[in-house]
């Protein structure tokens, strides 16, 4: 029975598979051997160019869709499989379409007796269908063939041929025993779904008795104390399970059903016998604030959406615990950063807030003051014009000491003594981590990629930061070498393997044809 025929007379291969009792086909696992060994088989046989547009017109799709989900590409399929560039082949003719040459290749695809649906033609012949013909099924119909009967997918389902399959499905099971009904309409279930609602709906649009033909597995637990024993026993195991294991069972969904809800299934077990466990517990109140307050002080943004991007499983204790984001913020001390905390419109309450703030011990430096109470600081500008004779007002002059700098000596042991504890040593992690120190390092030696080699660490320099650009003649030396090996010279096939050396050639040439010239490598260039 081909195709079109189990597509007419049953509505798709798999309800044809099991009206016949046929199992469905087993499909082989690819792995990144088996493609290797299949590539360097198709090379060796010299029939086909391993190139993506080549193994998909041999028919090799399932082993391009294997090479691009666990090699990446094709390129890197062939070098791990030692097979060599194929390179540029430009094509040789260019093909002229009209009308009639659409119509007549049609023609001799069917001659050929090969596929006429959309998705197995060349696209250069669908392309000019849809140019000359006004579309695929245009083309099709022009050349003399019916459009349906070359579908690989029928068209929707009418609510006439469903019930007519409907009947036919029930007259067929009439004579076979222990196939379920929604086992032989299974290609049409969706469309029974969005037609009638469900099988029973089918039914009784075609004039049949649901109960008559329709059947229902008994239940293995028939009495609620027989299904409360059954969850009892299976809550019972070690170790137990948690909530979601427990729902997703059969015995589970059956005991919500007649239960009416998870709560009522938790309380006919027993609070005492079984609690839900959770595989991971919401955070509390206590881990939340010391959380938050961690945050804080490793200088992160303390907005809700940005916690939320990084923490949503904490954001989440937030509210389960406290309720809001700024119930909880408040709980960890951080009002100030949030809407809606005191508002300071007059040089008194400034004044009262700063002595407030030196009692508690907190510092008043303008910097730390700035990061946890941005809004004290902006109110004591607004009312005094600086920070420091808003500090003056409030007595607290010679409270505010601004940060020293480090000499050159005390940078190079801070360096050393960074590296030996294997510290990361790049700029932008130890500024996270020692503000001071990079500040200091480049204020006495200009950068810090100066001060690192000043503590002697040059190796660590060349090691985190990439090499300086080649110069022409090292770039002259490198396009030769690559020459030599037998590369591909062209500019795509270089950038694949080397985009460093392609962007060093535009660099220091403006372009890869007069990079190519100076390596006396000219002819090599494609025009």
């Amino acid at each position: 029975m081909t195709y079109r025929g189990a597509l007419a007379q049953f509505g798709g291969i798999a309800s044809a598979r099991t009206y016949a009792g046929v199992a469905p086909p087993s499909f082989a696992l690819w792995s990144q051997a088996r493609v290797i060994d299949e590539l360097r088989r198709i090379h060796f046989r010299g029939r086909v160019r391993i190139t993506s547009d080549a193994l998909r017109v041999a028919g090799h799709q399932g082993l391009i869709s294997a090479i691009y989900l666990l090699l990446g590409s094709v390129p890197r399929a062939r070098r791990l499989a030692g097979i060599p560039d194929p390179g540029y082949r430009p094509p040789y003719a260019i093909q002229r379409w009209d009308e009639d040459r659409v119509l007549s290749e049609i023609r001799a695809r069917h001659r050929r007796k090969q596929a006429l649906a959309s998705t197995k033609v060349p696209l250069t012949l669908r392309a000019a269908a849809d140019r000359y013909c006004g579309g695929w099924q245009a083309a099709i119909e022009m050349a003399g063939f019916d459009y349906e009967s070359i579908r690989l997918h029928r068209r929707a389902w009418t609510r006439q041929e469903l019930i007519a399959l409907v009947r036919d499905a029930v007259q067929s099971r009439a004579g076979r025993t222990g196939v379920p009904l929604s086992t032989l309409l299974v290609s049409s279930h969706r469309a029974i779904q969005r037609l009638f609602g469900g099988l029973r709906g089918a039914l009784l649009a075609a004039g049949i008795d649901p109960v008559s033909v329709q059947q229902r597995v008994p239940s293995e637990w028939s009495s609620n104390n027989a299904l409360i024993d059954a969850l009892r026993a299976y809550v019972a195991r070690t170790p137990p399970p948690t909530s979601g294991q427990l729902f997703r069972s059969r015995l589970g969904r059956q005991a919500v059903f007649r239960f009416g809800s998870r709560e009522a299934v938790v309380r006919k077990i027993g609070v005492g016998r079984w609690s839900p466990r959770l595989a991971r517990p919401v955070p509390s109140a206590d881990e939340v604030v010391r959380w938050l307050q961690e945050r804080h002080r490793s200088g992160r943004h303390m907005s809700c959406d940005a916690a939320n991007r990084d923490m949503p499983r904490l954001v989440y204790a937030c509210y389960k615990r406290f309720g809001s984001w700024r119930a909880a913020m408040e709980a960890a001390g951080f009002a100030e950063l949030i809407g809606g905390g005191p508002r300071w419109t007059s040089p008194e309450q400034v004044v009262k807030a700063l002595q407030e703030r030196h009692r508690q011990g907190r510092p008043v430096a303008l910097k730390r003051t700035a990061r946890e109470r941005p809004r004290l600081v902006r109110a004591a500008c607004a009312q005094f014009g600086t920070w420091q004779a808003a500090l003056d007002a409030a007595g607290l002059g010679q409270a505010y000491v601004p940060r020293s700098l480090l000499s050159a000596q005390e940078v190079v042991r801070g360096l050393r003594a960074r590296h030996q504890r294997g510290k990361p040593m790049t700029a932008v992690a130890t500024q996270r981590e020692e503000g001071k120190l990079v500040y200091a390092a480049c204020k006495h030696f200009g950068t810090w990629k100066a001060a690192m080699r000043a503590a002697g660490l040059g190796t660590e320099v060349n090691a985190l930061y990439r090499a300086s650009v080649p110069s022409r003649k090292d770039l002259v030396g490198m396009l030769r070498a690559r020459h030599r090996r037998g590369r591909d010279m062209g500019f795509v096939a270089t950038r694949r393997d080397d985009g460093r050396l392609v962007r060093a050639v535009y660099k220091r040439f403006g372009t890869w044809r007069a990079a190519m010239k100076a390596a006396g490598l000219g002819a090599l260039v494609r025009r």
